[in-house]
């Protein structure tokens, strides 16, 4: 009988399933019996990981009480080497996006007014993870930039965990504040559930990403009028929202976005907004 590759077994596991048994004699050798062994050692631990940082379809695991600074930054080492060490591009796909938040979720831990002590020691981490990491000038608060989620989602792409980054990034906390301004949101809507339909227009979270979509349009049509210094830039990410749209299947939400889209090109845009034209 010939025997699966180690990753194969693996990926199987991760998916809940198990090889049938069979009681013919395979060589199977002591070493063979050690990696097996090894490797229901490494799913104990991406069931550890998910466990900690939730599984990769549930978007948002830092919801609730988080463990310590410290047994955070202890568990995101543990992702970043469980990562390296993967080599099935689904699972390390995964644990690469654990790694994300897992560092997210320690970012969260940090106090916005730590003691001298504590200071030292939180800016002495950050310093560690410069990289990967900024401070929101709004909120002041500590995040992963987006642009890694995108940039692990478009590493991905091929594979289907790249899917699931993809709306993974969808989710990640953006900074800064568009405190109701339509032209903002329509754009950061655009950065995000648009990129996510840009990536992925047959992906499996397309629905949902379009439900959020239907959301923006709606607080734009109930904006509009009270907002005519608004209109004209808003009216320029319309364009784009068309062309992101417009390839997608003719779904009953997709039909109710486009819907909207197509009410809110027809809207007037106040003259007092208008750019004038030079002499």
């Amino acid at each position: 009988m010939k025997t699966l590759p180690m990753t194969t077994v693996l990926l199987l596991a991760t998916m809940g399933l198990s090889l049938p048994a069979c009681h013919e004699h395979t060589g199977t050798t002591n070493t063979q019996t050690a990696t097996a062994d090894s490797t229901a050692n490494a799913m104990l631990s991406l069931e550890q990981i998910r466990a900690k940082v939730g599984p990769l379809d549930v978007f948002h695991p830092a919801d609730g009480d988080l463990p310590s600074f410290d047994e955070l930054v202890k568990l995101t080492a543990d992702v970043k080497a469980a990562a390296a060490s993967a080599t099935d591009p689904e699972i390390k796909g995964e644990l690469e996006m654990a790694h994300l938040r897992a560092l997210q979720m320690t970012l969260a831990t940090l106090p916005p007014e730590p003691g001298k002590a504590a200071a030292e020691a939180y800016a002495s981490w950050l310093k560690t993870q410069s990289e990967l990491v900024f401070q929101d000038e709004v909120s002041g608060s500590w995040l992963v930039p987006v642009s890694q989620y995108w940039a692990l989602a478009d590493k991905y792409q091929g594979a289907a965990v790249g899917d699931a980054i993809a709306f993974q990034a969808v989710n990640a906390p953006m900074g800064g504040e568009c405190e109701g301004l339509m032209s903002c949101n329509s754009t950061a809507s655009l950065r995000s559930e648009g990129e996510y339909l840009k990536r992925f227009p047959t992906g499996k979270f397309v629905e949902m990403a379009l439900n959020l979509v239907n959301d923006n349009m709606d607080t734009m049509l109930a904006d509009w009028d009270s907002q005519p210094e608004e209109q004209a830039e808003t009216q320029k990410t319309l364009a784009e929202w068309e062309a992101l749209l417009t390839p997608l299947a003719d779904s009953d939400i997709a039909k109710q976005v486009r819907s909207k889209l197509s009410k809110l090109q027809q809207k007037p845009v106040s003259a007092s907004t208008t750019p004038t034209q030079g002499n």
